[in-house]
């Protein structure tokens, strides 16, 4: 109540609030709901796009923790849902972070009581409250008994990861005609060591059958050894979690899901190639491929021009020249791996990458393999190249074959580096000025075989200048 008071400075409409009829609930006796009329009145007060994202939480069982990587991945669940609201000159992933701060503002979401503040949590008496409104349409399933209870109404369908939940399904279709959500919970990864493994006529049935209405897929952590061949019948999908399963292939008709904004492939350690058309999913703005096989990037990558978050960027051999595609790639931000610049040819190529646009959180340039024909001044114009936007946090270079490091590396000007970690670099006889760095945290030297000296005033009196400093070192 204190929240929507706080969101709500004209008299009257505190007057209103006061004389409104919903506080005769608390004198009404057999109440289904028993939800605190002081709640339901915040909620009645939400604007209609708030109301939408509250009641979709009530897909999330209680006591749900809400971490960094969560709530980032609740909001593409709302926008893959359609209940963001466009806005002009914002990024509808930042009008989903407004509408997750307004409902922290509201108190409908909480900060955690543990020592991690940056996790949220929903009271219970919330979480009752979305499940009262969602009623038929949202549906939990921690247990595989519990999808015996399935309404058909229902829209929503979430279940426990590592349970058997999945493979009870079959026959969803004669339970629920219009699921548009099957989600696989918790959101991060919990490492299962026995995954339940899909026959594949359940799999088919989800895909074919009940995917004709499904706008979010999760399948994350399953033993799914493949993807059916045919599915120009998920005309609407919008959210495609693959993670940490055992697929190896992606079939070709993937490439007919146009409206498809996310693709999570993590930890698929067997996937070995995207489809050569996959260029065509022009509305693609998230793709985690980290994790995976992949030993180069599909033809056109340059055309996904939505894409916000490309973890991994792979140059297979003769592939150098592809540097260029990622120039086109000018919404790029958070991590992104850059692996096989041991492949590059031309310098111009890695010019028009253009990194210093882009708001990299985290950039991991890796070289990868010998090479007999190295050339010192080519490899530091590479790495002169690629220099990252300012706001980088955490940069690792593995394998650079260069003897010095070209300026940018170790400049003061990235202040917000907490992580560095140069590995591997043989040839390199000199260290970056490591003390201009003034929010760095962890530090990582290794495999330097042709060190020389130290170009920082940091390196012999590391453990008394940054008492905060994790250091390791192996120079040799």
């Amino acid at each position: 109540m204190a929240g929507l008071l706080r969101c709500t400075s004209n008299p009257e409409e505190w007057t209103k609030l006061l004389n409104s009829d919903i506080w005769q609930l608390q004198f009404q006796k057999n109440l289904k709901n028993n939800v605190v009329p002081a709640l339901w009145l915040s909620y009645q007060f939400l604007p209609p796009c708030l109301k939408r994202c509250f009641a979709y939480c009530s897909i999330f069982p209680k006591d749900y923790q809400f971490r960094q990587r969560e709530r980032k991945m609740l909001i593409w669940l709302w926008m893959s849902g359609g209940l963001l609201q466009a806005e002009k000159g914002k990024k509808i992933e930042e009008v989903g972070e407004e509408y997750l701060q307004d409902l922290i503002v509201r108190s409908f979401f909480q900060y955690s009581s543990d020592q991690d503040e940056t996790k949220l949590v929903m009271h219970d008496i919330v979480h009752d409250l979305a499940m009262f409104i969602s009623g038929e349409f949202s549906f939990w399933s921690g247990d595989s008994k519990d999808l015996h209870n399935l309404p058909t109404k229902a829209r929503q369908l979430s279940y426990r990861k590592g349970w058997e939940v999945l493979t009870k399904m079959k026959g969803l279709t004669s339970r629920t005609k219009s699921l548009c959500t099957l989600l696989a919970l918790p959101l991060s990864f919990v490492f299962l060591w026995d995954k339940p493994v899909l026959e594949k006529s359940l799999l088919h049935e989800l895909f074919l059958k009940v995917g004709g209405c499904l706008r979010i897929l999760s399948l994350s952590e399953c033993g799914i050894p493949e993807v059916p061949d045919s599915m120009e019948n998920m005309k609407y999908l919008r959210y495609l979690d693959l993670s940490s399963t055992r697929v190896k292939e992606l079939p070709d008709s993937i490439c007919t899901l146009y409206k498809l904004q996310i693709l999570l492939l993590e930890g698929c350690y067997q996937l070995a190639r995207l489809p050569a058309k996959f260029s065509a999913l022009v509305d693609l703005r998230h793709l985690n491929i980290s994790g995976t096989g992949l030993t180069e990037m599909p033809p056109q990558m340059c055309n996904l021009r939505n894409l916000q978050t490309l973890t991994d960027f792979v140059l297979g051999e003769n592939d150098g020249w592809r540097m260029e595609e990622l120039g086109e790639l000018q919404l790029l931000e958070g991590p992104l791996r850059i692996s096989g610049l041991k492949n590059i040819v031309d310098v111009g190529d890695v010019l028009k990458v253009n990194l210093k646009n882009k708001k990299l959180s985290e950039l991991i340039l890796l070289w990868g393999g010998e090479s007999n024909d190295m050339d010192s001044k080519k490899e530091r114009e590479i790495l002169e190249a690629l220099q990252p936007h300012k706001n980088l946090e955490i940069l690792i270079i593995d394998g650079y074959r260069g003897t010095l490091f070209p300026d940018w590396v170790g400049h003061e000007s990235y202040c917000n580096m907490v992580e560095l970690k140069l590995i591997n670099c043989k040839n390199c006889c000199m260290l970056p000025p490591f003390e201009q760095l003034p929010s760095l945290r962890r530090l990582r030297i290794e495999g330097f075989d042709g060190f020389v000296r130290s170009n920082s005033s940091l390196f012999p009196c590391l453990f008394f200048s940054y008492y905060e400093l994790i250091i390791y070192f192996s120079l040799t």
